[in-house]
């Protein structure tokens, strides 16, 4: 009865925790997020970011060490012919994604760092003012 309770609170917890609590690696335009601790309370739900930007793809992790118990339980199954077709998204679909994520947490990053000034916008000195600057 305990299990029970324990996986039914847990799976009830994608909703709230996966949405809050985590990273947006794949897409910021959504609530869903990644989360090791939500993962490993939701056998591998926690990677919500990625189920939410990919959803055709029966993996809910994207990388070969998070932890995802039904994406290799899913994948076994294959092995041994009992689930076929399965659905993937490209490398290439996945590293855009966190590529262009990586791009505006970058972005950010750039305002708010102090630059030099622009060429045009420096100080001009004429000869003049260097000359009378130099006899003080």
């Amino acid at each position: 009865m305990y299990c029970l309770t324990t996986l039914s609170q847990s799976t009830f917890c994608i909703n709230s925790i996966a949405h809050y609590l985590g990273s947006t690696p794949y897409d910021d335009q959504l609530s869903p997020r990644d989360h090791l601790l939500s993962a490993l309370l939701t056998m591998g739900e926690g990677y919500h970011n990625f189920h939410h930007q990919f959803p055709m793809d029966y993996r809910n992790a994207y990388l070969w060490y998070q932890w995802d118990p039904t994406k290799w339980f899913i994948m076994t199954c294959s092995f041994f012919g009992m689930a076929k077709n399965l659905r993937v998204f490209s490398s290439n679909e996945i590293e855009k994604a966190m590529l262009t994520m990586e791009l505006k947490r970058l972005k950010k990053t750039q305002e708010v760092l102090e630059w030099p000034l622009k060429a045009d916008a420096l100080p001009v000195w004429s000869l003049d003012k260097c000359k009378h600057r130099k006899s003080r």
